[in-house]
């Protein structure tokens, strides 16, 4: 070692051993540490990251359990509410009950008004028909006059003509419902009208033995009873009468 050398080491020993001394020297001086940040899950943060989570604004959690606080004005709207929802729920099933009610008496009033069309068609149909029951009952008569004239070719022809025409008037009253009531059986009061009562023996009690004029039905109902003559028999007068009938007619 040469005397140089031992110069540099003098020169470089004070300057090594003032950096070996403590620095702040005392007890009082406070040694500031630096906290690394972390997140959640103790990993550390980035400085940009650790600036940012410092900028961010404080949020306070709500449980999603706990309903939010609702003050005294705002019960009080949702009851109103309730209330009105009610009150309409209530005006519904009336206005549907009244329009239910509305809707029978519709139909009760076109089935009574078709009803009653129907009978003023009927009766219309009845008034004509009886109206013409007298010609039909002129061309029976003068049908049966003709039979006591003498049958020659003019004659013929004119009797086959009233015949021609009665037929087809009875035709058409056919068609509108006109029936002719039978009058081959026994009175019926309910169809028949006595005119006259003749006493036989030839003839069971209350059967009729002649028309006088014939009756109708129209539609169902009876339009004109037929005028009869019927037989009177002693023999046979404890037999039971049809209902209603009078021996005595």
């Amino acid at each position: 070692m040469t005397h140089h050398d031992d110069e540099d080491i003098r020169k470089r020993r004070p300057a090594d051993e003032e950096s070996e001394e403590p620095q702040g020297g005392g007890d009082d001086d406070i040694q500031i540490v630096d906290v690394e940040a972390t997140d959640e899950a103790g990993v550390p943060l980035d400085r940009d990251e650790e600036l940012r989570v410092k900028d961010e604004p404080e949020v306070d959690i709500v449980m999603e359990d706990e309903p939010p606080p609702r003050d005294s004005r705002q019960g009080e709207r949702v009851a109103e509410l309730e209330r009105e929802v009610a009150a309409l729920r209530d005006s519904s099933t009336e206005a549907r009950e009244q329009l239910l009610r509305t809707a029978a008496d519709f139909e009760n009033f076109r089935r009574r008004t078709d009803r009653d069309r129907l009978e003023e068609r009927r009766q219309a149909s009845a008034s004509i028909v009886k109206g013409l029951l007298p010609v039909l009952d002129g061309f029976g008569r003068a049908l049966e006059q003709a039979k006591g004239l003498p049958e020659d070719a003019s004659t013929k022809g004119f009797v086959d003509g009233m015949r021609l025409i009665e037929s087809q008037l009875l035709d058409i009253l056919k068609q509108a419902g006109l029936e002719a009531v039978d009058t081959s059986g026994i009175f019926d009061p309910t169809v028949h009208e006595a005119l006259m009562q003749e006493g036989t023996e030839d003839a069971p009690h209350m059967s009729i033995l002649a028309v006088f004029e014939p009756g109708y039905r129209l539609g169902g109902k009876l339009l004109r009873p037929a005028r009869v003559k019927v037989a009177h028999n002693p023999s046979d007068a404890g037999r039971q009468a049809p209902s209603g009938a009078d021996d005595g007619t």
